[in-house]
């Protein structure tokens, strides 16, 4: 599993970016893309009718729901996604290949403070996920969490407090409390930015970089997932570029720099809800995360690692 990791990252070729109001992307492919696997994303999914995602019973429970997929095809969820409605709004704290033909219950983490009664029975989506930095968040979170055996938790008072900040950072509505209230204040600006940031050619991936910075590396096993998701991307990484005035650039080169610093890994395997193996991954550079069903890489996450994220957070 580690060499598969290994291995994928060293084949990867960096495309030369493209930049619009403080983001740059630089697209990623590699030399040889695998045989395809068929399934759904999450958008496609409930769009179809072919994936429920309510609350655990009738009362609920707010770091779990449960996800029904009727599908003959498994469905994937992005790390981050947002589901909307039923008692608060829920992010999916891990990537998940949900099985065909059935029924799990799933790892969240609320991003609606305050409300716990029924808009609808079942959740739905409305394109977004988690900002960059509240999916950079809770990717810290869970794998400390994993490392406790306590499973893919986050810290529920440390997500609030994140999205807090950030609906103050950009100025949304102040009685809000839920995340999606930036994305519906922001919308325009945030279409921009995809309109001026096309999905690279023939890519299974990009490195983000926000005002100068590498923020990171999000790879999926064929181009077309990446072309599914990709709006929902630059949404996230783009919302932490709304009140930017640094328009500090990064070089392909550096980027190249940065993706060569996968020796030493330190490696934890779990298994998530749904198909595959969950693993983590981190060295002094980067840390990361992969969903891996069959060998095959599904989901590829890699962050710089910010100054003294080796050490747990004070919320253990």
């Amino acid at each position: 599993m580690s060499d598969a990791i290994v291995a994928l990252l060293k084949g990867l070729a960096v495309g030369e970016p493209r930049e619009a109001c403080g983001l740059q992307v630089f697209g990623v492919r590699c030399a040889v893309v695998p045989e395809q696997v068929s399934y759904y994303v999450l958008d496609e999914a409930l769009e179809k009718g072919l994936l429920r995602v309510e609350e655990v019973g009738l009362s609920g429970r707010v770091p779990q729901l449960k996800a029904v997929n009727e599908a003959d095809l498994p469905v994937f969820l992005l790390v981050g996604d947002q589901l909307i409605g039923a008692k608060q709004n829920r992010i999916v704290n891990t990537s998940i290949l949900l099985k065909a033909k059935s029924a799990e219950v799933i790892p969240v983490s609320c991003v609606e403070q305050g409300r716990w009664e029924y808009r609808s029975h079942h959740f739905y989506s409305k394109g977004t996920a988690g900002h960059y930095n509240l999916r950079r968040a809770v990717h810290d979170q869970v794998r400390f969490s994993l490392c406790l055996h306590r499973g893919f938790e986050a810290d529920q008072m440390a997500v609030w407090r994140e999205v807090s900040r950030k609906l103050h950072e950009v100025g949304s509505n102040p009685w809000s409390s839920a995340l999606e209230q930036m994305y519906d204040d922001h919308g325009v600006t945030l279409q921009e930015l995809i309109d001026k940031h096309p999905v690279p050619e023939d890519a299974v991936g990009a490195v983000f970089a926000i005002n100068g910075t590498i923020a990171g590396l999000e790879m999926f096993d064929k181009p077309d997932t990446l072309r599914k998701l990709w709006p929902k991307l630059i949404r996230s990484y783009g919302a932490d570029t709304l009140r930017a005035t640094n328009t500090k650039s990064l070089s392909r080169e550096e980027v190249v720099s940065w993706l060569q610093n996968h020796q030493g890994f330190n490696y934890q395997t779990s298994k998530p809800p749904g198909l595959g193996e969950d693993v983590r991954f981190w060295n002094e550079r980067m840390t990361g995360s992969a969903l891996v069903v069959d060998g095959r890489v599904i989901h590829l996450t890699v962050f710089p690692v910010r100054e003294a994220s080796g050490t747990p957070p004070d919320w253990f």
